[in-house]
C-alpha cells in the first residue's frame, strides 16, 4: 500500500462518520443515542492513535534511519550541522535544550501529537475529552510494550537494536501515565460538580480504575533517574509486576471492553516469556578479577543458544540461586544483567568483562543462566552470507586480499575512518570492533578511558591486535567536549595537529600537581618500530629524491641494534596514581572472588602498539583533523591527502565514510555524541543505561 493511500485512510478516518449509526440515533433515545455515537467515536480515535503509532514507529522510523546513511543525506546534513548552524549560530544552538537533547525532542513530538489526537474535533466537549484520555492511554500499552520487547520486533534489515527504542519505550510510557491521570482528574471534578463523586467511587469497575492508577502513577514515581539508580532491581521487579496487574485491572474497568487491546498485551509479554525460555542455558563459569574496578568472567561458547555473527554482540546472564523459592521468582520475574561480548565472533570462549559492585554476584565455578546472545545493529559493519571479490567493489576502503575473503574475521565495512571512545568496562564493546576494523583495514583511533590503571592488565587475556588503541586512566569514566572553547574554527586546525598530545581539561582533580601529562607506551617509545610518521605530512608532500633519503636514513637508524618484533612496554603510575592508599573491601566467602590488592604502585606490562597518559582526554580539534584525513598511497607529485587550506567541500564526500562512535557511562556517550553533532558527523552509541 503506498504512502498516499495510507494518508486518505486515515483521513478519512479523522472526518467519516458511520452513516448505519446516525441512522440508529431514529429509534433510540436521545441521550443514550448520543452516548452510543461518542463510544463510537472515542473508540474510533483511540484505534487511530494505535496506527498512526505503529506507522511512525513501524515504517517512518525505520525509513529515516536508512535516509540518514545515505550519501546524499549525510552530506545536506552536515552543511546544516557543521558550516551552517556551528559555523553562524553556535551561540544559538548551544543556549538552548532542545538542539542536543534527544529526550525533550520525543517528548515534545509524542505530546504534541498525542494532544491534538485527544481534542481533535471534540468541540471542546469535556465528557468527550475526559474519555479519549482514558482510552488513548489504553492504545499506547501495547505500543510501549512492543518497544520493550528483546530482541527488537521490527526486521533486521532495518538496522534498529531494541537498545535504540528505549527512549521511545520510556517517554511514551510516561505520556501514558500523564494521560491515564488527566482522565482520573477530569473525572473526579466532574462527578464533584455534580454530587456523584461518592456514588461514582464505591463503583465496582471505578475502583479497578483507581487501582490501576495506582499502579501507574507507582511506575512513573519508580521511573526516575535517581530511583532507579539508586535500587534498579526493586524498580524492575516493581514495573514487571504493575505492567501485569494494569492489564488485568483495566480490562475489568474500560467499558466498552478492551479485548483486543488486552489480548495483544498479554500476547506481547507471554511472547518475551517464551523467547526467554527457548534461549536460555545453564552453564558455569570462571572468574578472573583483573584489578579493584574490573573482572573478567568467562564461559564456553556453546553456552549461547545461538553463534554471534556480528562483533561486540550482548548476552544477558543472571545467577542461579540455591533456593528454590527464589530460582522460581526469578524465572518468573525475568530481571538479568545485560553484558557486551568482548572477544570475537569466532573463538571458543565467550569473554565478558564486568564491573565490580552489587550489578551482578561473582562466584567461581557458580551456575549461571545465559540468555542470547543478541546481535548488534553497527551500522557500517555487516555479515553477508557468501563475501567474494565482487560483493566488495563498492566498499573502497578495505583490503581486497583473495586468500583473506574466507577468513572468519571477513566483514564488508562502509567505512574509511572509525573514531571511538568508551569509558570503563564498555572497553568491552570496542575491542572485538577494533580488532575487526584493524583486520579489514580500516583506521581506528580508540580512546579508553578508565578509573584504575590496573584494568590495563585486562588487555593481556585478549590476542594483540591494539593498533589505535589510546588509553587515559583519569579516575573516572568522562570526557570533556567544550563547545565553545575547543572546536571554533575547525577548518584553520593545523593540518600537523593529529600529532600533538590531546590538551587535558585543567578542571580534572588528577591533574593537580601536574604540569604536563604522563605519557607511557610503545607508540611514545619508539625504540621498537620504525616511525614514519614524520615522513609524510598532509600540508606539503616531499619529492621523490629527497624522501627516498630520508628513508634509507630513518631505516638505518631505527634498525641498529635492535629486534625486528615490537616488544610489550612497562609502565609505572605517577605518584600521583599510586596505590598506597587506596582499600578495596570485598565480601569474602570460599566462592566469591576476594583477591587482595596489596602490592604498591605495581609496574604493568602492556601489549605493543597501546599508548598510554594520565589525565582526563579532551575532545577537541586534533581529533576533528584525524577524521578529515586520507591515507596517502605512496609518493606521488600531487597531494592525495587531506589539506586544510581547501576551501573546497570536497571533503564532505570523504566524511561521509567517517563514523564517530561511543559505548559506556552516560555523561561520555553525550559529551561524544555532541562533538559529533556539532562536526557533523555519523554517530553511533551503544549504551545498557535506562
Amino acid at each position: 500500500m503506498s504512502l498516499s493511500l495510507i494518508t486518505e485512510s486515515l483521513i478519512q478516518l479523522f472526518n467519516d462518520y458511520s452513516v448505519s449509526s446516525n441512522s440508529e440515533c431514529n429509534e433510540l433515545d436521545r441521550d443514550k443515542c448520543n452516548k452510543k455515537l461518542m463510544g463510537l467515536k472515542v473508540q474510533k480515535y483511540s484505534n487511530i492513535t494505535l496506527i498512526i503509532s505503529l506507522f511512525l514507529i513501524c515504517l517512518v522510523l525505520p525509513f529515516y534511519h536508512k535516509l540518514t546513511l545515505t550519501n546524499s543525506f549525510f552530506k545536506v546534513q552536515h552543511i546544516i550541522r557543521h558550516h551552517l548552524l556551528y559555523k553562524h549560530f553556535n551561540w544559538l544552538i548551544h543556549h538552548t535544550l532542545f538542539y542536543h537533547n534527544q529526550s525533550l525532542q520525543i517528548c515534545l513530538f509524542w505530546s504534541i501529537l498525542i494532544s491534538f489526537i485527544t481534542i481533535y474535533n471534540t468541540n471542546w466537549d469535556f465528557k468527550e475529552i475526559t474519555k479519549r484520555c482514558g482510552r488513548i492511554s489504553v492504545s499506547l500499552l501495547p505500543i510501549v510494550l512492543m518497544l520493550s520487547l528483546r530482541p527488537s520486533p521490527l526486521p533486521k534489515k532495518l538496522n534498529l537494536l531494541y537498545l535504540s527504542l528505549l527512549p521511545l519505550h520510556k517517554w511514551i510510557s510516561r505520556i501514558l501515565i500523564f494521560q491515564a491521570t488527566l482522565h482520573s482528574a477530569l473525572y473526579t471534578w466532574w462527578y464533584y460538580e455534580n454530587g456523584k463523586l461518592k456514588l461514582k467511587l464505591l463503583k465496582l469497575t471505578n475502583i479497578y480504575g483507581i487501582l490501576a492508577l495506582l499502579l501507574f502513577v507507582i511506575i512513573g514515581f519508580t521511573s526516575i533517574r535517581k530511583f532507579r539508580r539508586f535500587n534498579f532491581k526493586l524498580f524492575y521487579y516493581i514495573h514487571y509486576i504493575s505492567t501485569w496487574l494494569t492489564i488485568l485491572l483495566l480490562y475489568l474497568h474500560s467499558k466498552p471492553g478492551i479485548p483486543y487491546y488486552a489480548l495483544s498485551c498479554v500476547s506481547i509479554l507471554l511472547f518475551q516469556i517464551v523467547y526467554r525460555l527457548r534461549h536460555t542455558k545453564l552453564t558455569k563459569v570462571s572468574i578472573v578479577c583483573i584489578s579493584p574496578c574490573i573482572s573478567l568472567l568467562e564461559f564456553p561458547a556453546e553456552a549461547l543458544s545461538n553463534k554471534p555473527i556480528l562483533p561486540a554482540a550482548h548476552v544477558r546472564i543472571n545467577l542461579k540461586s540455591k533456593n528454590v523459592w527464589k530460582r522460581w521468582i526469578n524465572h518468573i520475574i525475568p530481571f538479568q544483567h545485560p553484558f557486551t561480548v568482548a572477544n570475537l565472533p569466532n573463538e571458543d570462549t565467550v569473554q565478558l568483562i564486568i564491573r565490580n559492585g552489587n550489578t551482578l554476584p561473582l562466584i567461581t565455578n557458580g551456575d549461571y543462566y545465559i540468555t542470547g546472545v543478541f546481535e548488534p545493529m553497527i551500522d557500517f559493519i555487516t555479515k553477508p552470507c557468501t563475501l567474494t571479490e565482487e560483493s566488495l567493489h563498492n566498499f573502497h576502503f578495505q583490503v581486497k586480499s583473495l586468500p583473506l575473503l574466507n577468513s572468519p574475521l571477513r566483514y564488508q565495512i562502509n567505512a574509511r575512518r572509525v573514531f571511538m571512545c568508551v569509558g570503563g568496562s564498555a572497553i568491552s564493546f570496542a575491542l572485538p570492533v577494533l580488532r575487526i576494523l584493524n583486520f579489514n583495514g580500516v583506521h581506528v583511533r580508540l580512546i579508553w578511558v578508565t578509573r584504575d590503571y590496573r584494568d590495563l592488565k585486562l588487555l593481556n587475556h585478549f590476542r594483540n591486535n591494539f593498533e589505535g588503541l589510546e588509553v587515559f586512566v583519569s579516575g573516572e569514566n568522562s570526557i570533556e567536549y567544550i563547545e565553545h572553547e575547543t572546536l571554533t574554527s575547525l577548518d584553520s586546525a593545523s593540518p600537523n595537529s593529529y600529532l600533538d598530545e590531546p590538551p587535558l581539561n585543567s578542571k580534572s582533580k588528577l591533574l593537580s600537581g601536574f604540569n604536563s601529562p604522563a605519557t607511557y607506551g610503545s607508540t611514545v617509545d619508539q625504540s621498537d618500530e620504525i616511525d614514519f610518521t614524520q615522513t609524510f605530512t598532509v600540508k606539503k608532500l616531499k619529492s621523490k629524491s629527497k624522501l627516498s633519503a630520508e628513508l634509507r636514513t630513518a631505516t638505518n637508524s631505527s634498525t641498529d641494534n635492535i629486534s625486528a618484533f615490537r616488544k610489550p612496554s612497562i609502565i609505572e603510575p605517577p605518584n600521583a596514581f599510586g596505590t598506597d592508599n587506596i582499600s578495596v573491601n570485598y565480601n569474602s566467602t570460599l566462592d566469591t572472588i576476594s583477591p587482595p590488592y596489596t602490592e604498591s604502585k605495581p609496574k604493568i606490562k602492556i601489549p605493543a602498539g597501546i599508548k598510554v597518559s594520565f589525565g582526563r582526554p579532551l575532545l577537541d580539534n586534533s581529533h576533528y583533523t584525524w577524521c578529515l584525513e586520507k591515507e596517502c598511497i605512496g609518493p606521488s607529485e600531487t597531494n592525495q591527502c587531506y589539506n586544510s587550506d581547501n576551501k573546497d567541500d570536497t571533503h564532505v564526500d570523504d566524511l561521509a565514510s567517517v563514523w564517530v562512535v561511543a559505548a559506556g557511562p552516560e555523561s561520555l556517550v553525550e559529551n561524544t555524541k555532541r562533538w559529533a553533532k556539532d562536526g557533523g558527523l555519523h554517530f553511533y552509541e551503544e549504551s545498557f543505561a535506562v
